[in-house]
């Protein structure tokens, strides 16, 4: 049976084993139980079963002989090969993890997603169950990452990684925290973590952002955090945007921790309150296009932050928050790489006037 060098090298790579020849083989044999026959027909009328062959480093075995790890991988892309005709083809893989080293599991998962992607105009898709930390995290930062869980009623809810940068934290050892980042509210801290976002998943798990009371309440704060030069943490108070230029936020020093703004001169809730992608919205809430069509009509007219608070009153409090911020980033691109420059500047300018 043809193996072709790409396959080759996949099995080169998820295995560990640099192999000096790889043979493939099936073999026309009818089992007598009729359910094993069909479940060896892989996509076609005849069944077929699997044999492998292979040298490493001189030594020739077979698939009788092979570990679990090595002989299911052998066996996951032979079937694949077999369905290679197949459209609209879903791969169901129950934790590969199992018999698989982390290294070697995030390398089947990085193959799969790229021969799927390979064939995505045929329908291909992949689904991987698994409880390893590698994996999720894999699939975290290559948005391909849906958390699944019961709630209350009993219903399955489902929650992407693209919708949720943080969804997977709960199943990850935390990496540890370097920065803390105070915020006047709620909303500010939902907008913040959304332009956290935009640097990637390692920047939102090492950041911790924590909401006060307020402008008032930052400048207090500042006023009695110290600054030393061997802080094992860094911090930073972001102030809202309608703040910038107001006297009463001290200038960045080397004794101070720095002040940074949210984008744009207006508060969080006036630029939130202002998404109008309706189709968008009721995606990330998960409710029907028409009902948040509905709801929005009903707060026209209302002030930035009752329309915030009326949305969050029918369709729940932080997921409306997290969908309305995530929003806005995602519609002003530049105002949130403006605000990820300005933050990294604060804390390497806060440093060299230290270092002076």
């Amino acid at each position: 049976m043809p193996i072709s060098s790409q396959r080759i090298d996949d099995l080169k790579r998820v295995v560990g084993r640099d192999y000096d020849q790889v043979d493939w083989y099936g073999f026309d044999i009818v089992p007598g139980d009729d359910d094993i026959a069909e479940a060896l027909t892989w996509g076609s009328d005849q069944p077929l079963t699997p044999y492998f062959e292979a040298r490493y480093r001189s030594t020739s075995y077979t698939g009788a002989t092979m570990g679990l790890g090595e002989y299911s991988t052998h066996l996951l892309f032979w079937v694949l090969q077999q369905y290679d005709h197949v459209d609209d083809l879903v791969i169901l893989i129950d934790e590969p993890d199992a018999y698989l080293p982390p290294a070697a599991a995030s390398g089947l998962l990085a193959r799969l997603l790229n021969l799927c992607k390979e064939r995505r105009d045929r329908g291909w898709r992949v689904v991987i169950s698994t409880h390893s930390a590698d994996i999720i995290a894999d699939a975290v930062s290559l948005s391909a990452f849906i958390y699944l869980d019961i709630d209350h009623e009993g219903n399955t809810v489902s929650t992407h990684s693209s919708e949720d940068p943080t969804v997977a934290d709960v199943l990850l050892a935390r990496p540890p925290i370097k920065q803390v980042l105070f915020v006047e509210d709620e909303t500010a801290h939902y907008l913040t973590q959304a332009l956290l976002a935009t640097s990637g998943h390692d920047v939102v798990a090492t950041t911790s952002v924590v909401w006060g009371r307020g402008s008032g309440n930052l400048k207090a704060l500042g006023d009695h955090l110290p600054r030393r030069e061997q802080n094992s943490l860094r911090y930073a108070f972001v102030y809202d945007g309608d703040q910038r230029g107001k006297t009463f936020i001290p200038a960045n020093s080397s004794d101070r921790w720095p002040a940074v703004f949210l984008p744009t001169s207006l508060d969080p809730d006036t630029l939130i309150s202002r998404i109008n992608d309706v189709e968008s919205l009721s995606r990330r809430l998960g409710q029907a296009t028409a009902s948040v069509a509905r709801v929005l009509g009903v707060l026209e007219g209302s002030d930035p932050h009752d329309r915030v608070n009326g949305l969050a009153d029918r369709f729940g409090r932080q997921l409306v928050l997290r969908a309305l911020s995530a929003l806005w980033v995602e519609e002003n691109n530049a105002e949130a790489e403006s605000f990820i420059a300005d933050l990294q500047n604060a804390f390497l300018d806060n440093r060299r006037s230290q270092n002076a």
